[in-house]
């Protein structure tokens, strides 16, 4: 705990890289995470407080629009900590807001977890820790590691944490997934190693997340030249219209929202070829061509979920979630807005916060398979 306290004369140079424009080498990559921290979250670097944890009201509140997602990662998260576990690090999934909805970590060392705030319902967005894995990872949209002394509150100056982000199959982030050590002897070459384990991890997390969502549709994992090695994912109905594409599929072949309201064809990218939708028990290795191109994409079609008798489900992305009921929460906000009540005002009524309410509302709409309130309401008189 000593550690912490000894990091405090450090805040001269945080001052100095915001206020100079100076880049150190501790500093280099979290410099902007800084100044923000500094001029607009207003975050002091020397206050020795605690952590916060939510308590346990608040935390099944941060939890509820991830609830899905949780059980969704609970395999890949295992997977993840068996490796880096074994080194001493924790694995944390965090809401989008930057709250740990679950966690893996050694039980006799929770006290040390809990202290440093590595811990089921810690909070650590920039607004309230300042530069951290998690909450430079959110304000940034992209993998960050943060090793000790790049930590903006002094009092975290001996954690080290990567982390990664998931994106939901809109291309929003849907959670964090984070791998954390409190041991202030760990060097920086392992830490590295623990940020590409993570992004690995939180990759396979949003694939399977994806496929989940689009279990009624033929869903493509393609691997394309330009796209970083990332394979970007694609849902395709019985018509060979794109129902679904993630955010490296938007970002790859210039897909937006208005394209796939459209129903665009899967062959307005690729040449034509129909061999990989007649197999319908197993996935199946495939090369698509895109238009005007001459090198193949390698590519991994997985057929869509059956019913009983081996008859394929009807795909399409507006589809409601009939089999994920919303939660209590859930229908109660429904009836605010119902009743015409705005984000905020339902966050005041049911003492929440409204980043909160925006999460169960975004959750809600994907369960019932809508876009706006309006539908929302309908969808919801129509299954009583």
């Amino acid at each position: 705990m000593g550690q912490a306290l000894d990091q405090q004369g450090d805040s001269d140079r945080i001052y100095a890289v915001v206020e100079n424009g100076e880049i150190t080498a501790k500093s280099e990559g979290v410099s902007a995470s800084w100044c923000r921290s500094l001029g607009e979250h207003k975050v002091d670097p020397d206050n020795p407080r605690a952590p916060w944890v939510l308590t346990e009201a608040e935390l099944k509140d941060a939890s509820g629009p991830v609830e899905e997602l949780i059980g969704i990662a609970r395999q890949e998260n295992d997977r993840l900590y068996s490796i880096v576990g074994k080194v001493g690090y924790v694995v944390m999934l965090t809401s989008p807001d930057g709250v740990v909805v679950d966690f893996r970590g050694d039980p006799a060392r929770s006290r040390d977890f809990a202290y440093w705030g590595v811990w089921k319902g810690g909070v650590w967005s920039e607004a309230v820790e300042g530069t951290n894995g998690i909450g430079t990872c959110i304000a940034e949209l992209r993998p960050v590691t943060v090793h000790r002394t790049q930590h903006f509150r002094a009092r975290n100056g001996s954690l080290s944490c990567c982390g990664a982000p998931i994106f939901d199959p809109g291309g929003e982030l849907a959670a964090v997934l984070d791998v954390s050590s409190i041991d202030p002897e760990i060097s920086e070459r392992s830490h590295s190693l623990a940020l590409a384990v993570t992004i690995d991890s939180a990759r396979a997390v949003e694939e399977s997340l994806f496929r989940s969502s689009f279990r009624q549709a033929w869903t493509l994992a393609i691997a394309a030249p330009s796209a970083d090695g990332r394979a970007l994912m694609l849902a395709v109905d019985a018509d060979q219209r794109i129902v679904g594409a993630d955010r490296t599929a938007r970002r790859t072949l210039g897909i937006d929202s208005a394209l796939l309201a459209a129903g665009a064809s899967l062959w307005t990218f690729f040449e034509r070829s129909l061999s990989f939708f007649r197999a319908r028990n197993a996935s199946t290795a495939v090369l698509l061509r895109r238009i005007g191109e001459h090198e193949p994409w390698p590519a991994l079609s997985a057929p869509p979920e059956t019913d009983a008798r081996g008859t394929p489900l009807p795909a399409s992305a507006a589809l409601p979630r009939t089999d994920a009921p919303l939660s209590p929460r859930e229908q109660s906000i429904l009836d605010f807005i119902g009743r015409g009540q705005t984000n905020k005002e339902i966050a005041r009524l049911l003492g929440i916060s409204p980043e909160t309410v925006k999460s169960h509302v975004k959750n809600m709409f994907w369960k019932l398979g809508v876009e706006r309130r309006a539908q929302a309401i309908r969808r919801a008189k129509d299954f009583g």
